[in-house]
């Protein structure tokens, strides 16, 4: 049995990291949802057993420190992100609020943060079907306008 823990969970991890980076590009159909979760939770098993036969491995690389400090900060980190969507709506979270500030930008102040002309960026937008009727509206705004998304917005804005 020992000589199937290793591949099984190097296939899981390749496809748990594709799925997964294939749902942060936004391309989350319900198929590529469904295969990392299923995969991610066979992942865990292959792991456990991976990890209870190699286990005086990981008990070497526990003991050293930076091994430690990586842990716990990519283990803390990873509990910070979890949060309900109420709670993020919420909350104080800096970059929640980063992200809103760019969203409520005027289109002119963007035009300055992307280093492209007004007109040029204006004319950008149009021609990815969108409406502005000023350039001091907000992304938001505009996205609202065009029933659309903010983020759609923003993809044409920073689209080369």
């Amino acid at each position: 049995m020992k000589k199937y823990w290793t591949p099984l969970t190097l296939v899981c991890a390749l496809l748990v990291l594709t799925s997964g980076s294939l749902l942060f590009l936004d391309i989350n159909s319900k198929n590529i949802v469904l295969m990392h979760e299923w995969i991610g939770i066979l992942m865990v098993i292959a792991v456990l057993g991976h990890a209870f036969l190699y286990k005086n491995s990981i008990i070497k690389h526990l003991s050293r420190k930076n091994n430690i400090v990586m842990m716990a900060t990519i283990l803390l980190l990873g509990i910070a992100m979890i949060q309900s969507d109420k709670e993020v709506e919420q909350s104080n979270n800096v970059s929640v609020a980063l992200f809103d500030s760019i969203d409520n930008a005027p289109i002119t102040l963007m035009s300055e943060l992307t280093h492209q002309p007004i007109n040029n960026l204006i004319d950008k937008i149009k021609l990815a079907g969108f409406t502005v009727d000023d350039p001091k509206q907000s992304i938001v705004q505009i996205a609202q306008l065009n029933h659309q998304q903010p983020e759609d917005i923003i993809s044409v804005i920073y689209k080369k």
